[in-house]
């Protein structure tokens, strides 16, 4: 008996082994599994589905991406992760066939908080509003005027509710959008953390987020610390209304962007609403600024070139007269070589339609909160490490060149961290410019006929 107790018990090794020779059954038998349902799984068909448009408002923290197109031969962009998305839950086939727009291509390292994108997807609704039809056409340019009847006058009228009149079917019975596939969930499942669709919003069938697009604003911050706001703010001032801003950008040739005159309609600068901004010895909440800026529309770098001059003007290097003469293309006819702002505190805040009427699923709306709370808990502790590590190294004393003296770091920080004019510093205007906009496009001709030429020799040999 007890010889069979010894046999059944086996060793440790054999027992290992058992176990082993398990778990490994185990996993061979879970991708088994697996490949099955792939080998099951056919592509989605399609041509059985009714489709419909939408508008998707979109936000991204963009400083891990190279911009928001997607490209070719180039890393990680917000449309790529966008469309496998799109593609991954099947809510449309590929982009060449779902008539996509966006409001605004945002650059490498920019953000936005209310990108707005025109998209058909699958719809599981019979008669939703937008649905696509052999007659649907999206349009390719602005809205045609269309005149308003006059509001009835009731107390409760207020401007945010006359702000999403729809002009063309507002007549039309559609079915219960209640009913319809929850896109936000849907697509915030498979997409990165830092990419997130906040609302969706049902449109006509010929709705173009680039060209029905009212106004843009944007939002850069920035810390005032050692910058004449005041003056900034003034010359801001200067930039409202509408001008030719060929020398605040950067000259694009792939669209043959002629002209260069756009329309801003406020540039504001203020202070920032934060949730919370721990109290702090070396920065306070006044010392964290933001441009705003709302225009109709902006040329490629517009908003960085101009607060790059704004930048000058508060270091006390460059006065407004300077953004006047800018702005003059009669005295100045090419951009003077100077520095954009950086990308990262720049973001697309807002863009404005007559259109969607944004809806907000509640628990698909619980589930992004608690995203971008978790988000912006990471990023507070942080900026409050930073912080902390700052106000530590500023209880430091220092030797000076003169006899050894011993000083606070606190008593020279602001001689230290001021930046006064240098003395070779070269005034904007007397800078060299950049390719003028006409050259620009008359070396792109150019070369555009060398290829042809050269591709039309090549052919007759």
């Amino acid at each position: 008996g007890s010889a069979t107790a010894e046999v059944n018990k086996g060793t440790p090794n054999d027992n290992n082994n058992y176990k082993e020779s398990l778990s490994t059954r185990k996993i061979n038998s879970q991708m088994q599994t697996r490949a099955k349902k792939c080998r099951r799984k056919k592509p989605y068909d399609f041509s059985n589905s009714r489709q419909r448009r939408v508008a998707l408002q979109v936000c991204y923290f963009g400083w891990d991406y190279y911009g928001l197109q997607r490209q070719p031969d180039v890393g990680a962009t917000i449309e790529s992760h966008l469309f496998e998305a799109l593609e991954k839950t099947c809510l449309v086939e590929n982009r060449d066939t779902c008539q996509y727009n966006r409001c605004g291509r945002t650059d490498k390292g920019v953000s936005a908080f209310a990108q707005t994108v025109s998209i058909n997807v699958r719809t599981k609704l019979t008669n939703p509003r937008g649905l696509i039809t052999a007659e649907s056409v999206v349009r390719e340019g602005p809205p045609p005027e269309v005149e308003q009847p006059p509001l009835p006058e009731t107390e409760d009228a207020t401007p945010a509710a006359t702000a999403t009149i729809i002009a063309s079917d507002t007549a039309a019975v559609y079915d219960d959008d209640a009913d319809e596939l929850c896109f936000v969930r849907m697509l915030n499942g498979v997409l990165p953390r830092d990419i997130r669709v906040t609302a969706w919003a049902p449109v006509s069938d010929d709705f173009n987020a680039r060209f029905d697009c009212s106004s843009r604003t944007y939002k850069y911050y920035f810390i005032s610390t050692g910058l004449n706001v005041p003056a900034m703010d003034e010359a801001a001032s200067h930039l409202v209304g509408t001008h030719d801003f060929r020398n605040f950008c950067k000259i694009d040739t792939t669209k043959h962007v002629a002209n260069h005159v756009r329309t801003i309609h406020s540039f504001t600068i203020g202070r920032t609403t934060q949730l919370e901004n721990p109290s702090s010895e070396l920065y306070t909440d006044a010392d964290v600024l933001e441009f705003t800026i709302v225009g109709t529309s902006f040329l490629w770098h517009q908003v960085r070139c101009m607060v790059g001059v704004l930048f000058l003007v508060g270091q006390g290097r460059e006065s407004s007269q300077t953004i006047d003469t800018l702005l003059d293309i009669t005295k100045c006819k090419g951009r003077p070589q100077y520095n954009m702002a950086p990308e990262g505190p720049l973001v697309l805040y807002d863009s404005q339609y007559k259109d969607p009427q944004w809806r907000h699923n509640k628990d698909s709306h619980k589930l992004l909160m608690r995203s971008l709370t978790e988000q912006y808990t990471t990023h507070a502790m942080r900026a409050t490490m930073a912080r902390t590590f700052l106000n530590r190294l500023r209880t430091a004393t220092l030797h000076t060149d003169k006899g050894g003296d011993v000083v606070p770091w606190t008593q020279v920080e602001e001689e230290m961290l001021s930046a006064p004019v240098p003395h070779h510093y070269k005034p904007l205007l007397s800078r060299n410019i950049s390719t003028t906009v006409e050259a620009a496009f008359e070396r792109k001709a150019k070369k555009q006929k060398l290829e042809s030429d050269s591709a039309s020799n090549s052919g007759h040999k």
